[in-house]
């Protein structure tokens, strides 16, 4: 299916500040006991700074070690091996949208230092488009997101955080495996004066012609995959005074070719995709009286085309964003801290299936505080946007929120109870507000509301959390048929309930051999309380696995790491009535990283296997994977 395509599919992101030194450095034990020890600030929960043990929700930030240990080309590997999200793939090398506690794409926000990049006419983020070179870390809130960010984080919020200048360096890499994988990336950084940038630019491309046993065919038949295939360019510049980061600019481009295959190799498929994307943003922070008053801005280009031959279509869809935020930040009091910020954004589309006043623009207010008592930490937040829709009724969403983390015994810091309550909504795409035919301009906003409340626990490098939560959702949007029509409607509501497991264990053996394991795990109850007339009521929600296991493990012996990741993704309903379903499966990688330091030059050497235990399984759409395969890589560093 085009990414164009009205109906909504859905999903989410977010980062923190990065302590650790190992980003593609083998780690000692004794440099991994630093790592767990440095308690790193996150802004997503708050927007105050604060740290994950601290903080009223549940935050998952994976650092520069954990990205060099997934080995992942894109954000999509990345969040896939080392976040509780459920990746949505709509081929192997296809559409990748996360999914956050049995929200879909266009419900999980997914912020760019900060910045909502979703696109304004989908909904969504294709995280596959985004290179793992890109980010210094991630950060993953589960639960709403609205009251600080405003529409989209109904289920949670993704936040990538991008490469800063720092010292001087140059690295060359490059990239070789199966299925004619090819790529390389260069990344160059300096300082000049009192400013620091840095720079990077990458190519990769696959054929994507891997064999698989096609049962469409009769008999059973094995077949190579065809068009497949993928190419993709994508450029990232920084720049920001050397010894802070009070000012910043940074530019990110990517330009992608790719086809998109049927389930089968009896339906010839020459459907195809172009997406190009350029996103220009940057801050700048003066010192006020009481507190520190930041500027930022943002601006998006977005073209997807979308070609197939065989309908003789060949339409281009064009999105346009442009931002602006003021924000203060300071202490009101001893024990009360305050975020505060005022937001304007403008949106608009073109496309031929679009009317010709697709667009919309928002002005959003937002005060999050923090007051730390004794042992106890509650954090209230209110956010009020207002939308202008052409064509329709202006709306207005407010968004209220409680977070509280207590801890129980005063001598003993290492166990935090959480909290967590807050109202979320998402507003509807421009597709549909204004597709043609179909789209409706009065759609109201969807709504809900979010309860959780857990415990974590973190001691001498270890860490555990629980989360257990519901989520009440009212006014979802469906597209269905109407006279003939497809035409989005507000009508579905949804209760989700369930369970979270988030650990982390660091193992020192020795002082040059040390183990870190860790798992990600979820129960996701996520049932359609529409309407009692139809076969769908009370039903799971169609791709939303009841369980998931994210297992994974890193042995390290000096220059040399061996890295485990495998998951297990739960039955799904493939129909609303509950009538279909696809089996659950287990999918697995693993590599082996070496790295070699010659003053002044550091050789890292990583062979990645995909897909280890050769597991035959199928994703959305009944789209086969890859059997077992390697990825070659080799980087020099200056």
């Amino acid at each position: 299916m085009p990414s164009l395509d009205p109906s909504p599919s859905y999903a989410l992101l977010v980062a923190a500040p990065d302590t650790s030194d190992t980003a593609g450095r083998a780690a000692s034990p004794d440099t991994l006991n630093r790592i767990v020890d440095l308690p790193t600030l996150t802004v997503t929960a708050t927007r105050l700074p604060t740290t994950a043990h601290n903080a009223p929700a549940h935050i998952a930030t994976i650092d520069s070690a954990a990205i060099a240990a997934t080995g992942g080309s894109t954000v999509a590997d990345v969040l896939e091996q080392r976040s509780g999200l459920h990746l949505r793939r709509s081929s192997a090398y296809g559409l990748a949208s996360p999914s956050a506690r049995g929200s879909g794409a266009a419900q999980t926000l997914v912020l760019l230092d900060g910045h909502r990049i979703a696109n304004p006419q989908l909904g969504q983020t294709d995280l596959s488009l985004l290179p793992a070179s890109l980010l210094q870390s991630a950060e993953v809130m589960h639960g709403p997101a609205a009251p600080l960010y405003g529409s989209d984080g109904m289920g949670g919020a993704v936040h990538l955080r991008t490469r800063s200048p720092t010292e001087p360096m140059a690295a060359l890499s490059t990239t070789a495996g199966a299925f004619g994988e090819r790529g390389g990336n260069a990344l160059v950084g300096d300082r000049v004066g009192a400013w620091a940038w840095v720079a990077t630019g990458g190519y990769m491309q696959r054929t994507g012609d891997f064999p698989y046993e096609d049962d469409a065919r009769f008999p059973p038949e094995t077949v190579r995959r065809d068009n497949a295939d993928r190419t993709q360019y994508s450029a990232y510049a920084a720049v920001q005074p050397a010894a802070s980061d009070r000012t910043r600019l940074a530019v990110f481009a990517t330009a992608t070719n790719r086809g998109l295959p049927g389930p089968s190799s009896l339906s010839a498929n020459n459907e195809r995709q172009r997406d190009r994307t350029m996103r220009v943003w940057g801050h700048h922070r003066w010192p006020v009286e009481g507190g520190t008053l930041t500027a930022r801005a943002f601006g998006q280009y977005d073209a997807i085309r979308y070609q197939n031959p065989d309908q003789r279509t060949d339409d281009t869809g064009r999105t346009y964003v442009a931002q602006a935020e003021a924000e203060w930040e300071g202490r009101l009091a001893p024990s009360w801290l305050l975020n505060s910020s005022l937001s304007a954004q403008s949106s608009w589309a073109a496309h031929p299936s679009l009317r010709q006043h697709a667009r919309q623009q928002q002005m959003g207010g937002v005060a999050s505080v923090s007051w730390t008592g004794d042992r106890l930490r509650l954090y209230p937040a209110l956010r009020v946007d207002a939308y202008r829709v052409p064509g329709s009724t202006n709306r207005v969403a407010a968004a209220p929120r409680l977070g509280a983390n207590w801890q129980p015994w005063a001598q003993y810091d290492a166990l935090r109870i959480k909290a967590h309550v807050g109202r979320s909504f998402r507003m509807p795409t421009l597709n549909d507000r204004y597709w043609q035919p179909g789209g409706v301009p009065s759609l109201r906003p969807e709504q809900g509301w979010s309860l959780d409340a857990g415990a974590r626990w973190a001691q001498n490098g270890h860490r555990v959390e629980l989360t257990a939560f519901q989520q009440w959702h009212t006014d979802r949007i469906q597209w269905r048929p109407v006279q003939g029509v497809w035409s989005p409607r507000n009508v579905q509501r949804v209760h989700t309930q369930g369970l979270e497991a988030d650990a982390a264990l660091h193992w020192p053996v020795t002082r040059s051999v040390g183990v870190t394991t860790g798992m990600h795990a979820s129960y996701t109850e996520a049932r359609d309380r529409s309407d009692p007339e139809t076969s769908s009521y009370n039903q799971q929600l169609p791709y939303v696995p009841r369980v998931t296991a994210k297992p994974y493990a890193t042995l390290h012996m000096g220059p040399l790491n061996v890295d485990a990741h495998a998951r297990y993704i739960g039955p799904q309903l493939t129909s609303g009535d509950g009538s279909q379903r696809k089996s659950g499966y287990m999918a697995s990688e693993a590599q082996v990283r070496l790295e070699q330091q010659w003053d002044p030059v550091s050789v890292y050497l990583s062979l990645r296997i995909h897909n280890a235990l050769n597991t035959t399984y199928t994703l959305q759409n009944n789209q086969p994977v890859p059997p077992r395969h390697s990825t070659l890589t080799l980087r020099i560093t200056l």
